[in-house]
């Protein structure tokens, strides 16, 4: 029987650039092996990530797929939260550093496996490809900073009754978690539970892709939160969470892309299956004077993401050419048995 699998992102395309939540991958005094794969587009990172996960979900482990916001069919890593092993894409925009080299953190160098004379003698074309992907992200960053000013407007006309989300947050909490003990209590030594920050959603070249639902479908307990465009809930989620992390139970928030640190859309507590999503309905008719030109805005963020994903293409065809990819098969073999290797010496 497989496994569970999850999609996730851990870094988005927002207002202020690239945004990551890398580090909230997997935490690392639950990490028991952290593999990094460097290499440049097109070596086939994507595709040994998706083979591991494919393979190990088949043998009944639970999955992470960790989605790319600049490709959404595209892989930035795979996390097997179970054995607390994740393998990760530490390349550029979301470069990651070993912290415990060797004794955890695995580098994988897979530029050990291009013909690096090929690659040089095509430098003045990936120079060029790598400028055009840049400015295409620049216009796209700029766009979704022009969206946010007026999902700021959305934010000052939709603002809900801060009661009411007492309320709601007060009658969740009683619930589903006023039963479990209080396991943190100030000057006390007994842990509570830990935050997890991650995304559900992102902008990427084919528009918004949203894992909510999926999420949704999983949850054991589903409470579903139907508010407007630009309706903030994040008081409500965060006054969950902080009666959550007392009794033990771990939290996973993610973010809207637009407010990527600040504000809360949906809420998971994955030892107890609860799940609190934000379901958008139709925005009050006074609010649309900010909701079309911001779409229109997010629409030109998109087209300007989509023109940076046609170029990466041909970016990665001049690595293509220089791959050998059944050297690479031969290392995907070598991590899938050291993967085994290390969760079997973890029981």
């Amino acid at each position: 029987m497989g496994g569970t699998e999850r999609h996730l992102f851990p870094g988005n395309n927002t207002p202020g650039g690239f945004f990551s939540y890398y580090k909230e991958i997997l935490p690392l005094d639950k990490a028991k092996r952290f593999y990094c794969l460097k290499g440049g587009p097109g070596t086939g990172k994507s595709t040994l990530m998706r083979k591991l996960g494919q393979e190990l979900q088949q043998q009944g482990w639970e999955v992470e797929y960790l989605h790319c916001s600049s490709d959404s069919d595209s892989l930035d890593g795979v996390c097997f939260p179970g054995q607390g092993i994740a393998v990760i894409d530490g390349t550029a925009p979301h470069l990651t550093d070993p912290v415990y080299p060797g004794a955890v953190d695995k580098i994988v160098h897979l530029g050990a496996f291009w013909d690096e004379g090929r690659i040089r003698a095509r430098r003045r074309e990936i120079t060029a490809s790598q400028g055009r992907i840049s400015a295409h992200f620049r216009d796209a960053y700029r766009y979704l900073g022009a969206a946010e000013k007026l999902y700021d407007g959305l934010l000052e006309e939709q603002a809900p009754d801060p009661n009411l989300l007492h309320y709601l947050a007060a009658k969740i909490q009683g619930e589903e978690l006023a039963h479990k003990e209080l396991l943190y209590r100030p000057g006390e030594k007994r842990q509570g539970g830990r935050i997890r920050n991650l995304f559900l959603s992102a902008y990427t070249p084919k528009g918004l892709v949203d894992f909510s639902q999926e999420l949704a479908q999983q949850a054991k307990t589903l409470y579903c939160l139907k508010a407007a465009p630009g309706t903030d809930c994040t008081a409500l989620f965060r006054s969950v969470a902080e009666s959550a992390l007392a009794r033990g139970c771990d939290v996973e928030l993610f973010y809207n892309p637009l407010k990527p640190d600040r504000q809360v859309d949906h809420l998971y507590l994955p030892g107890e299956g609860l799940a609190i999503v934000t379901v958008p309905k139709e925005p009050e008719k006074g609010s649309r004077r900010w909701q079309k030109p911001m779409e229109d805005l997010l629409q030109r963020a998109i087209g300007c993401l989509e023109a940076a994903h046609e170029e990466h293409d041909t970016l990665e065809s001049f690595y293509i050419d220089a791959m050998d990819f059944e050297k690479l098969e031969e290392v995907r073999k070598e991590i899938l048995q050291d993967i085994c290797n290390s969760a079997a010496d973890c029981i």
